[in-house]
């Protein structure tokens, strides 16, 4: 992904991640998947992200990136998508 990008992931932005729309060089791969929305906050989501997650870290990492559609594997949109307090535990937001 930093070769696509010509940056460290933690310096890319938002228009930077647009420009992957319909490149075929970020089709999804082994160390590449996309995710159109974020997991649910469930346990069930907490589940999903989990086996993404570890299907990366077991193989030779990767990148995850959600709010991108894909179709045959080419990125073909991308959303905006809110992960503010996701995956905060309950408790935590009692505290206020």
């Amino acid at each position: 992904m930093e070769d696509l990008f010509g940056a460290r992931l933690d310096a890319v932005s938002y228009q930077d991640v647009e420009t992957l729309v319909g490149n075929p060089e970020a089709a999804e791969a082994e160390d590449l998947d996309y995710k159109r929305a974020h997991y649910g906050s469930d346990d069930k989501g907490k589940e999903e992200l989990a086996k993404d997650v570890a299907a990366l870290a077991n193989h030779r990492g990767g990148v995850l990136v959600i709010g991108m559609a894909e179709t045959k594997g080419v990125p073909s949109r991308v959303f905006d998508v809110d992960l503010m307090n996701s995956f905060t535990p309950t408790a935590s937001r009692r505290r206020a």
